[in-house]
């Protein structure tokens, strides 16, 4: 699955960032680093793009894309994410 979109240049730690695939039980099912394609040195909006590869769940159903901060200081507030319905 290709996934582009728009967050903020502070959500990266030098232009990359994690993307995740939920299954409908939370379970992690693939895994990669987005990258953005604009300048991230900025607070304000950067494209970024991202590919997942994984085996669709047996029965398919429901999942989640979570798009998560990366938030190398490690301190809880500093924490982000967003997760996107995704059907499969």
């Amino acid at each position: 699955v290709a996934v582009k979109g728009m967050v903020p240049g502070s959500w990266s730690f030098e232009g990359s960032f994690p993307v995740t695939i939920l299954d409908s039980t939370g379970i992690t099912i693939a895994q990669t680093t987005a990258m953005l394609t604009g300048d991230w040195k900025t607070e304000d909006y950067v494209p970024f793009e991202a590919t997942l590869t994984f085996d669709t769940p047996v029965g398919g159903g429901k999942g989640s894309l979570m798009i998560k901060k990366d938030n190398r200081s490690g301190v809880a507030e500093n924490d982000d994410s967003v997760l996107i319905p995704v059907n499969f």
